[in-house]
């Protein structure tokens, strides 16, 4: 739980007749972290391998279906594998594609059709039309259709030069739509109705052409008033969404199911070039964890009667190991904040457990509000099922309001309320206090509560610089113990038991001598700190360990200890900001509420905007500022970083 899974170095070698079925063994136990193979010089043995024939038929519906996926907005999330065979998948696929591509084309079509109309560019769209009569054709029997068309030019004219001869065809281009203008004798109407319906013809108003155009030739359309146009636009538009809708219906489960498919056939399909590879063999490098090693050599050993070599080592201390997890399923959501930091390395103790338990600490500390708390918890429940691929910070997010209400409870707060009314005080039975303002008394009912924020700042002080003592000092021993294993006992005890010793010094500076801390808190860490002529020496050899482990930088960063451990007074800070910026909202309102009705719905609108900015605040603040205790005092004391995760093939 507090390190990595154990790793080992696995090797496979043997002849390419097997290398299919390594392949679908290792994908299908998804417990291999491939190295990929460079070829270092070119009298190399081992060459970069090569992909499988089938690869670029895989690629090519992918491509296709990717893109169906993407334009018409198919979640994929919960994607099943489709068993189906790749012919009827790649059949069925091209069609899909054809289909959805002529949808979202008209789809496309009439939306700039309708902003044409939105924008009244009617005329300065038929003014890139070329119009022009031919001399010697008699137009008195020729109908016009003068319009926008789903089509271009070449296409229009090979299909006009296949009915007739008769005809003059002229067209444009205006926001990326194609302006034509035909005339054609008049006996082929019906036909060529047929073929500009196809074509999704939208004709333009009679009115609007005869203002720009003399012609002879009768319009093929009884037009009506141009709004009625823009109405038919809107309409058509409508309708090939509502197709696009039930398309998106019918064939998500199988585009979705099949992409999958397909991904997971193409990763396989490509992991030779991940390989080395010579005329007749291949070679892996890789990573297994150790739990796993032994059903991978079985596995490997049963598909290939044991024709292939399989090498299992533990790591060198040179070795780059791969970082795989190993958490419950409570602490896992924090592995997304060593994802925005970096990965512990092998031989690291990992901090996500720590995390797990101080953050949401930090966090429900500086938040401590019951209201705040729950609409927190209930924003960040929504927000699970809406995005589902930010699950760990959700689910980090709701573990921590959850610490917020119960410090909220400590706290007595509720939506920066901390006492309730006479007349609900007696109601409930809650015991009065008499708070003294000169010479005035006031008697209020505050809301039971363990220890009150607003009355106990100095206490709020000192639990936050308690804090700070313990989850330093804890870094120092993770510290300890991570030198210890890396480099021996003597590294250890010279890099961080000098630091630690310091602390009886370092508890006195903050109580007795400067008084920040004080109190209950104060009288429980006095029995840390020893006689003065002890702390002394322990102050004079912490201070000689550190100058041997770590030289003149550890003597310029000794200051440092003080002012990390000062750095979590913003617990106290933050919480009483927002505690305060409660209290202005909640006392502004209340005036509000004496000043008649419009009085009343101005109190409502100050309590719902201003409560709503505090959360917002309540949560990017203490966010930050518990990662940066985290990240700056605490990782310091024993933190490198620099691994890289593990990713098994196979891992989707």
């Amino acid at each position: 739980m507090i390190k990595p899974k154990d790793m080992l170095k696995v090797s496979v070698f043997g002849p390419k007749t097997y290398m299919k079925s390594v392949i679908d063994t290792l994908y299908g136990l998804n417990v291999v972290h491939i190295e990929d193979h460079t070829k270092k010089a070119e009298d190399d043995v081992f060459d970069i391998g090569e992909p499988f024939e089938e690869n670029e038929r895989y690629a090519e519906i992918l491509v296709k279906i990717r893109s169906m996926i993407s334009n018409l907005g198919i979640k994929n999330d919960q994607a099943k594998e489709n068993k189906t065979s790749f012919d009827i998948i790649s059949k069925k696929a091209n069609t899909l594609y054809s289909d959805s591509a002529a949808l979202l084309r008209e789809k496309e079509y009439y939306t700039q059709i309708a902003t044409i109309y939105e924008k009244k560019e009617v005329e300065k769209a038929l003014s890139q039309l070329n119009l022009y009569e031919e001399e010697g054709v008699d137009y008195s029997d020729f109908l016009y259709y003068i319009g926008f068309i789903n089509a271009d030019n070449e296409t229009l004219r090979d299909q006009m030069d296949r009915m007739t001869k008769k005809f003059v065809l002229t067209s444009s281009s205006y926001r990326g739509i194609t302006v034509t203008a035909l005339f054609v004798e008049a006996k082929k109407k019906e036909k060529v109705d047929k073929l500009f319906e196809n074509h999704n013809f939208s004709p333009i108003d009679t009115p609007v052409i005869k203002a720009s155009f003399e012609t002879k030739a009768k319009p093929a359309y009884r037009f009506i008033k141009l709004d009625r146009e823009h109405d038919n636009a809107k309409t058509s538009l409508m309708k090939v969404k509502n197709r696009i809708e039930e398309f998106k219906k019918e064939h998500s489960e199988f585009l979705a199911d099949s992409e999958l498919r397909l991904r997971m056939e193409s990763e396989k399909s490509e992991s030779p070039l991940r390989f080395a590879s010579t005329k007749n063999s291949f070679y892996i490098r890789g990573w297994v964890p150790k739990v796993n090693s032994k059903k991978l050599e079985e596995s490997l050993n049963k598909i290939t009667g044991g024709k292939v070599h399989i090498d299992l080592k533990k790591p060198d201390k040179k070795d780059n190991v791969p970082i795989a997890f190993d958490h419950p399923k409570i602490v896992e959501p924090f592995e997304a904040f060593m994802d925005l930091y970096t990965l512990p390395s092998y031989k690291e103790i990992d901090p996500t457990f720590f995390m797990f338990l101080t953050f949401p600490i930090f966090f429900g500390f500086m938040l401590g509000d019951v209201g705040y708390g729950l609409v927190v918890l209930g924003l960040f429940l929504a927000l699970k099922k809406t995005m589902p691929g930010a699950k760990n910070f959700i689910n980090a997010f709701i573990i921590a309001s959850l610490v917020s209400i119960i410090f909220g409870m400590v706290f007595g707060e509720y939506f920066g309320y901390e006492e309730v009314s006479p007349g609900l005080g007696k109601m409930l039975g809650i015991h009065p206090e008499e708070l003294v303002h000169g010479e005035e008394t006031e008697i209020i009912y505050p809301i039971p509560h363990i220890f009150s924020r607003s009355h106990g700042i100095q206490e709020l002080l000192s639990m936050s610089i308690l804090f700070g003592i313990v989850h330093l000092f804890i870094g120092y021993i993770i510290g300890f113990i991570n030198v210890w294993k890396a480099h021996g006992i003597k590294h250890a005890i010279l890099e961080k038991v000098g630091w630690m010793i310091m602390f009886p010094g370092v508890i006195y500076l903050l109580t007795d001598f400067l008084g920040v801390v004080t109190g209950y808190i104060a009288v429980m860490l006095s029995v840390l700190v020893p006689p003065m002529p002890i702390m002394i020496g322990l102050a004079v050899l912490g201070l000689i360990l550190i100058v041997i482990g770590e030289g003149a930088r550890g003597v310029v960063e000794l200051p440092a200890l003080i002012s990390n451990i000062l750095s979590y007074a913003r617990l106290m800070a933050v919480g009483l900001a927002s505690l305060s910026l409660a209290l202005v909202i909640n006392d502004l309102a209340g005036q509000m509420f004496k000043s008649g009705v419009i009085g009343v719905i101005s109190g409502i609108l100050i309590l719902i905007l201003g409560h709503t900015i505090n959360i917002a605040l309540g949560i990017l603040s203490p966010f930050l500022h518990s990662l940066r205790l985290h990240y700056v005092e605490f990782f310091t004391k024993f933190f490198h970083g620099g691994g890289r995760k593990y990713k098994s093939f196979g891992w989707r």
